[in-house]
């Protein structure tokens, strides 16, 4: 199986048809993610240099620095500042290094993080995969794709912190280790409709890829008022 294959098996799973819950669905969607999970990993997708589009250079992407726009938005916030502490996250800190990675040397399956950090927990830190959202698309999609997100940088190799600039901030880190970050204004959680359906049966599955695969996401937001905690982030689930 080359990585355009393995790919396109989870983003089968991103369409989320209907506006009501069905447990016995999402049982049966979640059992179909975590069997893909189980799967290997292809070989020789790999890239050893070249990964980023955009030099290094941090926030907004596609040429749109003085106007951001959408999810480009959402990044060019983050990237205002190098620590984020996390409300509820007992002493936990977002710290974004790097953004826009492509993960394949492969154009078909080709897997794009928006963002790459750490999570600190005060004692340690853990390499982060951040996929960023504004308000739209739904959080089953994001929590889908930061998936694949995470397990092709847990098989990233490690000549990579030394061949290429960027990701030499992950020298001392452990890519087998690393965790994934949705991160989106207050909006993409708390909308109704089909909306909060897919974002309650998006902490099932985040849930049990935890608990069956020791695969952790975290699903963080910006405070709703701007005007207090400006360097402070939501904790809107995490696996326990």
């Amino acid at each position: 199986m080359n990585l355009h294959e393995w790919v396109t098996q989870f983003r089968n799973e991103f369409k989320y048809p209907g506006s009501r819950r069905d447990q016995a669905e999402t049982h049966k969607r979640i059992e179909r993610i975590i069997a893909l999970i189980e799967q290997p990993v292809p070989k020789n997708w790999q890239r050893y240099t070249n990964i980023s589009q955009t030099g290094g250079t941090l926030g907004p992407r596609r040429g749109d620095k003085d106007q951001p726009e959408c999810e480009s938005a959402v990044e060019h916030r983050m990237f205002k500042r190098t620590s984020w502490r996390i409300k509820g996250g007992r002493n936990l800190k977002l710290l974004p290094l790097i953004n826009e990675q492509y993960l394949g040397n492969e154009k078909l399956g080709q897997v794009r993080v928006d963002a790459v950090g750490y999570l600190d927990y005060n004692t340690s830190k853990v390499i982060a995969a951040i996929e960023i959202k504004d308000k739209s698309n739904h959080c089953w999609h994001a929590v889908v794709e930061n998936v694949i997100q995470i397990l092709l940088i847990q098989h990233l190799p490690k000549a990579l912190t030394s061949s290429h600039s960027e990701w030499q901030h992950f020298r001392d880190g452990d890519f087998t280790q690393t965790v994934g970050v949705i991160l989106a204004p207050d909006e993409f959680y708390t909308m109704q409709g089909q909306r909060s359906v897919r974002v309650e049966d998006a902490k099932q599955l985040i849930q049990a890829v935890w608990d069956r695969c020791r695969l952790k996401i975290y699903l963080l937001s910006f405070l709703q008022d701007e005007t207090h905690d400006e360097d402070t982030l939501d904790l809107i689930f995490e696996p326990s």
